[in-house]
């Protein structure tokens, strides 16, 4: 009975990892990834608007892009948070290439009718160690 409980536990792990890859590949599919300094470059031309994803203790720690919407919480954000024109790029990011909120409040603003969506999968921390200037709160 120990090795039958055992062999379904094991599977059930393995189950749920194929499942969240999936739903991690099906986000990135989504909405297509951008690098720190192309972001950059559309933001100071204002071609895009920067979407923090992040939390308060993110936040806190490293700041924001300048001039970013900060969403609420990143799965449960009301679409009212995003800008009016959903025509507007819009660049996702989070805390860093392991997080997956941007790409799921990206996912959010597809499904919402943005046509312009990406996510700087670098996150705040790549755009940190690019050098690139932070809103400090």
């Amino acid at each position: 009975m120990k090795k039958l409980f055992a062999i379904v536990l094991a599977l059930s792990a393995v189950w749920g990892c194929a499942k969240q890859e999936a739903a991690q590949e099906q986000a990135a599919a989504d909405a297509p990834v951008i690098g720190v300094d192309e972001v950059s470059t559309l933001l100071a031309a204002k071609q895009a608007v920067a979407i923090d994803a992040n939390g308060d203790d993110t936040r806190q720690k490293f700041g924001t892009v300048p001039g970013a919407v900060l969403l609420s919480n990143a799965r449960t954000f009301d679409v009212s948070e995003l800008p009016a024109d959903k025509g507007k790029q819009l660049v996702f990011y989070c805390g860093s290439e392991r997080c997956q909120s941007a790409p799921k409040a990206a996912s959010r603003a597809i499904e919402a009718g943005y046509q312009e969506v990406k996510v700087m999968s670098a996150g705040i921390r790549g755009w940190v160690e690019a050098g690139k200037a932070v809103d400090k709160s």
